[in-house]
């Protein structure tokens, strides 16, 4: 027998299926409590439990068998119908992470009108304000009662119908912010809604059959929906409430790819970092990852990174890659986490790549301190330490240019040491930095200065006047000890506007390092030098002479010619005048035997008044002319001192070849002296006479 359009064998099947559908909905409500500490997770009980009962109330009452029981089953449907409309959008303001937004005590308002209605339906004997009247028609196959509505009805719909319709707007305007991953289950969310409200708009427009309520109908469609959305999507895994909170505000780019690698979603961070926006998801992401250049390969069986997103397995594997960012390389930090479902297929994975630069850099810093450390340790030499202090420098600064300058405090000028990515034109120029001429002075303050080369005051004053080797950031730091300035490093870039403010320390502390190692080198430079020359004279030594002669002995260098001198009267001198008029005539003469001697020779004091010159590749003629040139250089000398004049005895002596020792060779000369200085003072007891 048929009833309109639909056979009673169909009624009975969607009968019974809202019996199914109320204890399915109660099976999803068992899980609420597993949820509680999720966000939405309470009021998703609270909702599946009002379908449930929503769903059996129906089921009985649609199989009454009078009027009172009728009402009986609606009275037990309406402690969930009037609440449903509300936990639906509660669940979503929850769920999208808004509920915040409402004040302390709005959820409990939200509920004012759903407990009216509940109070009114139990008391509607006395008012009838929600139903006029009920009657159960006896043509109907099932106990479908007429209901004439009374107006309170109508404000419950109303407020019901708000409540659905923001939920559903924040569900969409959820949707449309977040990426594919997400936008599936909110799609579902609302699809699984919208199914039983279009039941109910139908029922109350009077399209219904046999005017059965199709709410309930509607909600059977509605949990198969969300049956899937919790188990096939994980609607309460990686939820995306916290989405606009954190995933869009969190300073590490994180990416969500599909089980094929496309890209599912992404947060700002990624978007900014790869220059690429929504549009590209659902698109493969291998290629995003070319940028990056993996900064230790002999740690990973990778070869690339994308053979490391697909070999990673879980969130303890990851890689140290850089990057040029248009600012300089940048270092990152790449970690994989794969999502699997409950039958552990791979469901895509979670990307986070974390800023490392910071890090990378003070450890690049201490590394390259600590290397110049161990190499200022083992440096002997002046222009190698300078040279490893300028390399450090110009490393930790990421800057491309160098120089060093030493003081010279007898010239009080700036002498340039060591230099790297100049011209030879530039460093011509500067080679030395005069602190009294204009132009090209060379400003050492107490404290570093960085700044742009042409604000640093050493360029012409002219108008138009081109900055040098077009550079840009210049550091400008003093190196100092014990509170004085005795150098300076020059630290400038072709490209950076200025140094990199993290490397300035860094900076500083190599100065301190580069003062520390000049200090050290003078005093062992001092302390060779003292060990090789007279303290008075300035001239070489008797042990260095002594060694020479040995060292000269096996050369190739003969002949060589050797001249012992000694200063004339010189004991009268310290007894009468003392012995600071001695020093003073010893001074003279070592000042007029350096002045005698080319660059290849050697004049020492050898101790007294006893001096030596030798002369390398000369013979005996060689050693004349330089005798020579010393009695003029003397005689100059006594014409600007008569007061206290030198005089000296010389003796010249050569060794043609290898045959005799240099030491027999010397002491012929010294021989030869002797009597010469025996002559001169004959000769000057017989012009006395």
């Amino acid at each position: 027998m048929k009833i309109g359009s639909v056979g009673v064998k169909s009624l009975d099947f969607f009968v019974h299926a809202l019996l199914a559908s109320g204890i399915l909905y109660f099976l999803m409500a068992l899980t609420g409590p597993q949820k509680r500490d999720t966000r939405g997770g309470l009021s998703f009980t609270a909702l599946m439990l009002g379908g449930s009962i929503y769903s059996i109330g129906y089921y009985f009452e649609l199989q009454s068998l009078n009027i009172y029981h009728v009402f009986n089953w609606l009275r037990f449907e309406y402690i969930s119908v009037p609440f449903i409309p509300v936990l639906w959008m509660l669940f979503i303001l929850q769920y999208t992470d808004r509920a915040k937004q409402l004040k302390k005590f709005a959820p409990a308002a939200l509920f004012i009108i759903p407990t009216i209605t509940f109070v009114l339906i139990l008391t509607n004997d006395i008012h009838h304000l929600f139903y006029r009247c009920l009657t159960l028609p006896t043509t109907n196959p099932l106990s479908i009662v007429l209901l004439e509505k009374g107006p309170w009805y109508w404000v419950h719909i109303s407020y019901s119908n708000i409540s659905f319709l923001v939920g559903s707007f924040i569900l969409l305007y959820s949707s449309l912010q977040s990426g594919a991953y997400y936008r599936k289950r909110f799609f579902l969310l609302w699809i699984g809604s919208l199914v039983p409200w279009v039941c109910m708009i139908i029922y109350l427009l009077g399209g219904s059959p046999m005017n059965l309520d199709l709410g309930p109908f509607g909600l059977i469609f509605a949990g198969i929906i969300t049956i899937y959305n919790l188990h096939r999507h994980k609607l309460f895994d990686l939820l995306p409430v916290a989405r606009a909170n954190l995933f869009e505000t969190i300073q590490d780019c994180v990416l969500v790819l599909d089980s094929q690698n496309r890209l599912a979603d992404m947060n700002n961070a990624a978007s900014v970092l790869f220059g690429v926006d929504k549009s590209f998801f659902g698109r493969p992401a291998d290629n995003l990852f070319n940028i990056f250049q993996i900064q230790d390969p002999l740690q990973h069986d990778s070869k690339n990174i994308r053979d490391f997103l697909l070999q990673s397995a879980d969130s303890r594997n990851s890689i140290a890659c850089s990057y040029n960012s248009g600012d300089g390389i940048r270092w990152v930090d790449i970690r994989v986490s794969r999502l699997y479902d409950q039958h552990e297929a791979s469901q895509g994975c979670i990307i986070i790549i974390r800023d490392i630069t910071e890090s990378k850099q003070a450890e690049n810093l201490l590394k390259i301190q600590r290397d110049l450390a161990l190499s200022l340790g083992n440096a002997v030499k002046f222009k190698e330490t300078l040279d490893l202090c300028l390399d450090a420098a110009i490393k930790v600064s990421l800057m491309d240019s160098g120089a060093m300058y030493l003081l010279d405090e007898t010239e009080k000028v700036f002498r340039l040491v060591c230099h790297t990515g100049f011209s030879a034109s530039f460093v011509e120029a500067t080679a030395h930095q005069e602190p009294e001429r204009a132009g090209i002075r060379l400003d050492l303050v107490e404290r570093p200065v960085y700044t742009r080369y042409r604000d640093l005051g050493i360029l012409p004053d002219e108008a138009g006047a081109e900055c040098p080797e077009n550079l840009e950031a210049v550091a400008v730091i003093p190196i100092r000890h014990d509170d004085s300035t005795i150098a300076c490093m020059i630290i400038a870039s072709h490209t950076h506007k200025e140094a990199p403010a993290f490397s300035r320390t860094a900076l500083e502390t190599i100065a301190g390092q580069v003062g520390q190692a000049i200090a050290r080198l003078l005093y062992e430079e001092k302390l060779r030098y003292f060990s090789m020359h007279d303290a008075l004279t300035g001239l070489y030594n008797r042990a260095y002479f002594q060694e020479e002669l040995l060292r000269l002995s096996k050369s190739r260098e003969y002949p060589i010619t050797i001249l012992s001198i000694d200063v004339d009267g010189l004991k009268p001198i310290n007894d009468n005048l003392g012995h600071i008029m001695g020093d003073t005539l010893l001074k003279a003469c070592g000042e007029v035997l350096r002045k005698s001697i080319r660059s290849s020779d050697l004049a020492a004091r050898l101790g007294g008044d006893e001096f030596a010159i030798v002369l390398p590749r000369s013979d005996t003629s060689i050693g004349q002319k330089i005798a020579d040139r010393i009695q003029i250089l003397i005689e100059n000398y006594n014409r600007k001192h008569s007061e206290l004049p030198l005089r000296i005895s010389i003796g010249i002596a050569t060794a043609k070849s290898d045959k005799k020792p240099l030491k027999e060779i010397y002491k012929q000369a010294d021989d030869l002296m002797y009597k010469n200085k025996e002559i001169r003072k004959k000769r000057t007891l017989h012009a006395n006479n």
